[in-house]
């Protein structure tokens, strides 16, 4: 439980002003308390609101690919402390070289984020060319349940990493400058293990898949 101290208010409708560090999508339960001379007393029921979603269009099961015309690690740091990368500040259609976005539901032949070949990722229309390009996957993950979840990179060419915005505030956050594995909110680079984090259910949770090709073949498996 916390407590917002409002000060001394005249008799009437009153506003706690502007309250910070709410997660998104989650439902909060507030109750006044007041006191005067006279005495103090509880409000006689408790009140309830529900934050929005984030200012984005989501959709259920489905992710937005964004396509960059750049080659290996590039754009590829989504740490919107230091670089942003593919995230362009906030908005991934501002990251450099940006081409085009699509939304991907049920992936090539019907395999989700399972891309095979250059074809896979051109079909989208979100990249243009079969060498030299990066894609970003991005999406929410709302946890059915409490508990720890896994993430793994089954396979890629050339480059791939995974990004989980573990404390909810809309950025990604590296530890440490650079791209490398288990570093902060980056969950995974270039390794296939398993990557464990422990969610709460009924909250939303950003997460990002990367990938980049250089030249001949190009996959990314998820």
């Amino acid at each position: 439980a916390n407590t917002n101290v409002l000060g001394e208010l005249d008799e009437g409708t009153f506003s706690t002003g502007t309250t910070t560090g709410l997660l998104y999508g989650v439902t909060y339960y507030y109750r006044c308390y007041a006191s005067n001379l006279v005495g103090s007393d509880w409000a006689d029921s408790t009140e309830q609101f529900t934050t929005l979603l984030p200012e984005t269009t989501t959709y259920a099961n489905g992710l937005r690919m964004y396509g960059y015309h750049t080659g290996p690690n590039g754009v590829m740091d989504l740490d919107n402390n230091n670089a942003g990368g593919m995230m362009g500040g906030g908005d991934p259609t501002q990251g450099p070289t940006f081409h085009g976005e699509a939304l991907l539901t049920s992936g090539p032949g019907n395999r989700g984020l399972d891309f095979n070949v250059d074809a896979d990722f051109t079909a989208t229309g979100a990249v243009g060319q079969n060498d030299n390009y990066s894609t970003l996957f991005l999406g929410y993950f709302a946890p059915a349940e409490t508990g720890t979840f896994g993430f793994r990179n089954a396979g890629d060419d050339d480059r791939a990493g995974i990004w989980f915005d573990k404390d909810q505030d809309g950025v990604f956050e590296s530890t440490t400058p650079g791209l490398s594995d288990k570093n902060g909110e980056q969950l995974s680079w270039e390794n296939t293990g398993n990557k464990q984090v422990t969610l709460t259910s009924g909250l939303l949770y950003r997460v990002a898949f990367t990938h980049s090709e250089g030249t001949g073949g190009s996959r990314c498996d998820f």
